[in-house]
């Protein structure tokens, strides 16, 4: 779960209002505007709980680079599509509202902030349609803990949570410090998507992060597609900046795709 909160705190960091508003949907324009800000992502600060299983290193080389086997790449997409580096920093960003989910959700802070050994794709974009995918595969140690973990995005309140700890007041103006002055987060909405078609376990969450500045307001649009099969976990994530709908066809594709390379 806590893969999928980082995700969500640090698209909020590196898509900057002001380049959205004014019709730009260059990711990596975005990301040069918000400057220090995009070095705010993905890698979590939160405590780190790996099992006594994978906790040698050379174990835990072994299920990274298995993980890195099974994510998407930049061959899976048509024709305009590029590739950047994923952002990737170390900040306590990653810890907000995270108090606020396990609380709603009824879990321990353990069970939420756990980060097994992981790789992360790049991320993959389509400049003018403003449109984003990144992909992120973990490997648990045992069934127990990848259901456990699979539990907290299809429970039945994992979208009313993410809205809860995205509106806390304290979470919101945070995140707006972060963004620059003079920028607001409007209503944080989030919701239950029909789940993927794919051959094993599937959910899929949205959220939608209104972003006003100057008298504009851009949406970021997300959803978050988990896919869990045996002892693997892929969370792709889809983005828009532009308010176009990301193409259904591609987003079927790169699940199934996602759904073999786990298996």
């Amino acid at each position: 779960m806590h893969r999928y909160w980082e995700v969500c705190v640090g698209t909020l960091l590196r898509r900057s209002p002001r380049d959205s508003a004014c019709g730009s949907t260059s990711l990596r324009s975005m990301r040069r505007r918000c400057g220090v800000v995009a070095a705010v992502l993905v890698v979590s600060t939160a405590a780190l709980y790996i099992p006594a299983a994978l906790a040698h290193a050379s174990s835990n080389g072994a299920a990274i680079d298995e993980a890195k086997r099974a994510l998407i790449v930049l061959t899976d997409f048509p024709k305009g599509w590029k590739s950047s580096p994923s952002g990737s920093g170390n900040s306590g960003s990653n810890n907000l509202g995270v108090k606020q989910m396990t609380a709603c959700l009824g879990v321990s802070q353990n069970v939420v902030n756990y980060n097994p050994p992981s790789a992360n794709s790049p991320d993959f974009d389509q400049q003018r349609s403003g449109l984003s995918v990144n992909d992120d595969v973990e490997i648990f140690p045992n069934a127990s803990v990848a259901t456990q973990q699979f539990g907290l995005y299809s429970a039945r309140r994992a979208p009313t949570c993410m809205a809860v700890a995205f509106n806390t007041p304290s979470v919101k103006s945070q995140f707006a410090r972060q963004l620059g002055a003079g920028v607001t987060i409007g209503k944080v909405t989030s919701a239950r998507l029909p789940s993927p078609h794919v051959p094993v376990r599937a959910t899929s969450l949205s959220l939608a992060i209104p972003i006003r500045d100057s008298g504009s307001t851009v949406t970021i649009s997300m959803t978050i597609v988990i896919i869990v099969s045996t002892l693997k976990g892929s969370e792709l994530t889809f983005i828009s900046t532009s308010g176009k709908v990301f193409p259904a066809t591609l987003e079927s594709r790169l699940d199934l795709l996602s759904a073999e390379r786990l298996n």
